[in-house]
């Protein structure tokens, strides 16, 4: 019988130790067994190191690493994916929690099929861990593909993918330090790869703060960028580009108009 293949987990930690311990122990208690789970502490003030070391002591598959400044999340993750062993590179988060069979699902859908990036839906949890919502994605390339041209079609601490076709992609691009997976999702999409979505919760996602909450101007400007260059990328014809002023209409619009406008989301979001 043949060996099952080896997948890496990769996380970045900072500062969450109230939720760390749901999150390292989800993952320890994957049905499918053969894995390595690397971490990088990203210079994290509170006790998450600790939590860190002492999980490192009881189980060999984790092995932890510490950032000597702060790098944040995008070259945390590069730098986890040059050490990773595996064939196959699992994301996860430091506050979400990945449901037992989320592996054992996700391998045997790479095995019967020719996916280069496969993700899953996923339930919302507050801060107490009680379900909220829940989000679906489209599951088929075809569908997940035209539905990024308006937004992210890809739920990304849900994520496994094959390592040798994101080394292809060049990896997080270390330009942008948030939505760094979508502007990912653009150039592998540019190159052909595949994806797919398990319609099926398998991650729950801890949505702590405000949904609604303003961001900076300076992260709608990087959003409004990635989708630039991602049209570009993917060749999407001018007239297809309006989407673009999402990240705009929703900065300057009242909470209450985008709370309205967020009824429509196509990823089906349901509170």
């Amino acid at each position: 019988m043949n060996k099952p293949p080896l997948i890496s987990v990769i996380m970045s930690v900072h500062n969450s130790e109230q939720f760390l311990p749901f999150s390292v122990e989800s993952i320890l208690n994957q049905t499918y067994r053969n894995f390595e789970f690397l971490i990088v502490d990203d210079c994290s003030t509170d006790n998450s190191l600790t939590l860190l070391r002492g999980y490192e002591k009881n189980d060999s598959r984790i092995t932890i690493f510490t950032n000597q400044t702060n790098i944040g999340l995008t070259k945390s993750l590069n730098f986890l994916i040059s050490q990773s062993k595996g064939s196959f590179i699992a994301r996860m988060d430091d506050d979400d929690i990945s449901l037992p069979t989320r592996f054992e699902k996700q391998i045997q859908f790479f095995e019967n099929n020719t996916f280069d990036i496969i993700g899953c839906n996923c339930d919302e949890i507050d801060q107490k861990g009680f379900v909220t919502g829940s989000k679906s994605y489209p599951e088929t390339d075809l569908n997940i593909k035209k539905l990024m041209t308006i937004c992210n079609p890809v739920s990304h601490p849900s994520v496994m993918f094959k390592k040798e076709m994101i080394e292809k992609a060049g990896c997080y691009n270390e330009s942008f330090k948030t939505s760094q997976d979508y502007e990912l999702w653009f150039r592998c999409a540019a190159l052909g790869l595949t994806f797919y979505t398990i319609q099926e919760p398998l991650l729950l996602y801890r949505n702590v703060r405000s949904e609604f909450k303003r961001k900076s101007i300076r992260y709608r400007i990087i959003d409004m960028k990635i989708r630039w260059n991602g049209y570009n990328v993917m060749k999407i014809p001018f007239y297809k580009r309006i989407y673009i002023l999402i990240p705009f209409i929703i900065g300057i619009f009242p909470i209450h108009f985008v709370r309205f406008l967020k009824k429509f989301d196509p990823r089906k979001s349901k509170n």
